[in-house]
């Protein structure tokens, strides 16, 4: 098994050559969105329910 690590690999290359599926989403917190270990910050709570439906939604299609 090899792993190759390219900095000229875009999304196609990795869709295609490595069957990856790509989920053209993001969250991102700084660390005023956590309370001690939870998320306390309710865009960002709905930022990451938005980001798990997406996913949800591309595995079972």
């Amino acid at each position: 098994m090899h792993l190759i690590i390219s900095t000229s690999l875009n999304p196609n290359s990795l869709m295609l050559d490595y069957r990856c599926r790509i989920i053209p989403r993001y969250v991102y917190a700084t660390g005023d969105a956590f309370d001690s270990s939870q998320v306390a910050n309710e865009e960002v709570i709905s930022r990451i329910e938005e980001l798990v439906d997406s996913i949800i939604s591309w595995s079972s299609s």
